[in-house]
């Protein structure tokens, strides 16, 4: 008997709900979503619930420290991205999380922005397009790799 109960409890709608167990409706969907009048914005560096990761993280047949070798080596032209667009724009620094894949044969499959708070599309875009170009070591047994890495740009 008590699984039939669990069972119609667990099949019972909203509206069913408060009928069956006497108590309050449960709320839709869109208000436990919707943020409360007093909430605070997200800190910078935070969007669509991404926070700027303070180091590399690396899942996949590959070790971080061999990504932050490839990264270390790569950093003056990864840094030209930024440096060329402040020049235009001395106010220019933030944060820029991509997350980038590493196919088994080392070569990056694809890279994107993932959060941002320098919201400079050229800049994210330049940095996006040099990190595809990078080769890193051969993922172990033909393994892949999913990369999101963190870049600081104080200004």
């Amino acid at each position: 008997m008590l699984v039939l109960l669990l069972a119609s409890a667990a099949c019972s709608t909203p509206a069913e709900t408060p009928a069956a167990s006497g108590g309050e409706a449960a709320p839709e969907a869109s208000a436990l979503s919707a943020p409360l009048p007093d909430e605070e914005a997200p800190p910078p560096g935070n969007i669509t619930g991404s926070p700027i990761l303070p180091a590399p993280v690396v899942l996949g047949a590959i070790g971080t420290p061999a990504v932050e070798a490839v990264v270390a080596v790569a950093r003056p032209e990864l840094n030209a991205c930024y440096t060329r667009e402040r020049a235009a724009n001395p106010a220019l620094a933030g944060k820029v999380l991509v997350r980038f894949a590493i196919g088994a044969d080392g070569r990056v499959t694809s890279a994107r922005t993932k959060s941002t708070s320098l919201w400079h599309p050229p800049t994210e875009e330049c940095l996006n397009s040099r990190i595809l170009a990078l080769q890193f070591p051969t993922p172990a047994e033909g393994g892949t790799a999913i990369v999101t890495y963190p870049f600081e740009f104080p200004g």
